[in-house]
């Protein structure tokens, strides 16, 4: 166990400086599983409608599922993060898991899928029936 800077005799897992973002990453984490769950079973219903009744799943429905998976992976990325800064430099050596951690997030932020901002727009074309201008939908 690492103890803290401000007082060597403490550990770091008995100061609230320490336990605080640990806190905010599980809650979060927690946060980005109930996201990836109810985006799963929504899916499974709208697969069970369709093979209910035939109802197709729409352009709206299949953008709506990647922009709440969006927020889910905003939510994972943000468990990282703060847990990333908060523990040190030895968190960047090469091997460390949270620094392997660290740049699957970084390399997940920049991918095409994860730009919220962009589905956005598309999301909110397709509910208002409008062109969604992505990929000629």
């Amino acid at each position: 166990m690492m103890k803290t800077y401000i007082d060597p005799e403490v550990l770091r897992a008995d100061h609230f400086d320490f336990q605080r973002p640990l806190g905010e990453a599980l809650a979060r984490a927690d946060a980005a599983e109930a996201v990836l769950m109810g985006a799963a079973q929504r899916y499974m219903d709208l697969c069970a409608r369709w093979a209910k009744d035939g109802t197709p799943v729409s352009i709206e429905d299949n953008f709506r599922l990647w922009t709440m998976l969006q927020q889910g992976g905003r939510l994972a990325c943000d468990v990282v993060e703060p847990l990333f800064h908060n523990v040190g430099a030895f968190a960047t050596k090469k091997g460390n898991r949270l620094q392997r951690y660290f740049r699957d997030v970084q390399m997940y932020r920049t991918h095409m899928s994860a730009q919220h901002q962009a589905f956005a727009t598309y999301v909110a074309r397709a509910h208002l029936g409008r062109p969604t201008g992505f990929r000629g939908l």
